[in-house]
């Protein structure tokens, strides 16, 4: 369950990335421009996270510079939109899943500077919060992307 959780925000994240065909860039540019179809990061929290750590976790993301829109989602809707993203019912059911938010800012560069805030570090120290994901800002993080986007 450990691995199954930020293997499907993973997902979440990269399905986001991929159709866009750019040529005569970079490849940072061209994951810039990936990333700029819906820049955000994702905050999961812990499954036994209590409303109180759920209102904290919101407000601290609302801290992170730039944040423009912070959407809550639920156990529910998580497992529907894995369910989506790889084609069958998750080997786990809804009650397995975490809550979440995911935090919009308006681009890449940005969700870069978001992601080394001092609001960002006091964000994933929160006691309610599991995991703070990012998703792949840096070409040399996830050369992966753009390689799947080619074929």
């Amino acid at each position: 369950m450990r691995r199954l959780v930020p293997a499907l925000v993973a997902l979440s994240l990269v399905t986001g990335l991929t159709g866009c065909g750019l040529f005569g860039e970079s490849d940072q540019e061209r994951l810039d421009a990936l990333i700029n179809k819906e820049p955000r990061f994702i905050v999961i929290l812990k499954v036994d996270a209590t409303e109180q750590q759920k209102a904290a976790a919101e407000v601290y993301i609302k801290r992170v510079p730039h944040v423009v829109n912070v959407k809550f989602q639920t156990r529910e809707e998580f497992y529907a939109e894995a369910e989506k993203a790889i084609g069958q019912k998750p080997s786990v059911g809804p009650e397995s899943m975490p809550q979440l938010f995911k935090a919009y800012v308006p681009d890449a560069d940005f969700l870069r500077a978001a992601r080394d805030s001092k609001e960002a570090f006091q964000l994933k120290v929160q006691s309610g919060v599991s995991e703070v994901v990012w998703g792949c800002l840096e070409i040399d993080e996830c050369p992966e992307v753009l390689d799947k986007q080619e074929k």
